[in-house]
């Protein structure tokens, strides 16, 4: 699913040094030549001595006839069992489930995602995620769960413990043994994580295919690292792109068990602003909300309304991909950013219901279940259930 490099990448990444992680191919070594000689050949136990006396048409035959055995049992080989590529490009899960997943990541995105913001992003996320690790695999095991990570401020044990109520109530029902679920824009995969440590500890569910994308490489490369090498509860990997949410056009459509986002990243500058500094960005459209004349309201409604777009075409995509009947998750859903001057912006609850129509959602209307967030003030999960054809 990854380019070679970005595989390469992170194998070398993965072996470490502590021993403690190990990735690569086993290779057989090549068969070192026999060497016809007077002196005894520990491999054989035969001296050259005892070979010259062969009579050598003898031998000239005895070597065709081995060599006709060993061909011919290779390409028999080679026709009964995939190659060892095909083995370590699609997770073993693949091979063993025939309603597994399959499909192929971009290679390049086609255009920049909507809500990227480089300087933010830079700063926010790849600067966190290389610090995380920093070291190796191990280490980043090893202390995550007392680590803040993916810009959320807090650690990992006190997000799961906030997020228990919304995560153990809506998330096990849906789901049994063997079931796939997708994370929009994943990060380094901790929220995928925690939700299937809830999952085993509510319901006992094991065996999970888990599958995501993430728009950036860096965090993506590490989702792929930490469910190559240490997926929980005999979970295993299905796919893990470098993609952008807003277009998974290269995810098959009704793939999935469940399909969820643990936090929708709104648009930064809707109506282009334009400073390179996301603080003075966000003073003028503090300015904007605060201010009673036409032209303002205008731009507010304007920029508004773009953010809406952003959030359908996003959750479109969710739902497409979710198999029919099943259930498609929102968390940490922002406000509009006049509601609520300490977020990013967002989209109020009044609006989800209405956006079923508008965008075309191929959701049960009567399905939405909202509840508040418990780490961030106003902000709030959104639950929906695809139409069961």
């Amino acid at each position: 699913a990854h380019s070679a490099d970005t595989r390469t990448k992170m194998m070398e990444e993965s072996s470490g040094n502590d021993g403690h992680i190990e990735m690569g191919l086993s290779s057989f070594s090549g068969m070192k030549p026999m060497q016809i000689s007077n002196t005894y050949d520990p491999d054989t136990g035969w001296t050259g001595k005892m070979i010259g006396r062969i009579d050598k048409r003898l031998w000239i035959v005895a070597s065709a006839l081995v060599f006709t055995v060993l061909v011919t049992g290779s390409i028999i080989s080679s026709a009964s069992e995939p190659s060892n590529e095909k083995k370590i490009s699609l997770p073993d899960q693949l091979w063993k489930n025939k309603d597994t997943v399959q499909f192929e990541c971009p290679i390049e995105f086609i255009e920049e995602a909507k809500n990227y913001d480089k300087a933010n992003f830079d700063v926010s996320y790849v600067k966190e995620t290389n610090e995380l690790f920093a070291q190796n695999l191990t280490h980043f095991l090893e202390n995550f769960r007392t680590e803040g990570f993916d810009n959320w401020g807090h650690p990992y044990e006190y997000i799961k413990n906030k997020s228990y109520h919304w995560k153990s109530n809506m998330f096990p029902p849906e789901l049994n043994d063997g079931d796939s679920i997708f994370e929009s824009a994943c990060g380094i995969g901790l929220n995928l994580y925690m939700t299937l440590e809830i999952l085993n500890e509510v319901k006992g569910l094991n065996n999970l295919v888990v599958y995501g994308n993430e728009y950036l490489d860096v965090s993506a490369d590490k989702a792929n690292l930490v469910f190559d090498n240490a997926a929980p509860f005999g979970s295993k990997k299905g796919v893990i792109c470098a993609a952008d949410s807003t277009d998974l056009s290269f995810v098959p459509p009704n793939a999935f068990d469940l399909v969820y986002t643990g936090y929708l990243s709104p648009i930064l500058d809707p109506i282009k602003v334009g400073y390179n500094s996301t603080e003075k960005n966000y003073k003028v459209y503090e300015s904007l909300c605060k201010q009673t004349d036409w032209k303002s309201k205008k731009l507010n409604q304007l920029g508004q309304m773009m953010q809406e777009d952003f959030y359908g075409k996003w959750v479109g995509e969710m739902v497409r991909i979710a198999k029919p009947g099943k259930a498609v998750i929102v968390e940490q859903v922002s406000v509009p950013f006049c509601d609520n001057y300490y977020d990013w912006g967002g989209v109020a609850r009044e609006w989800w219901a209405p956006a079923v129509k508008k965008y075309n959602w191929d959701v049960d209307p009567d399905s939405f279940v909202m509840e508040k967030d418990l780490i961030f003030r106003n902000r709030y999960h959104v639950f929906m259930r695809k139409n069961a054809h």
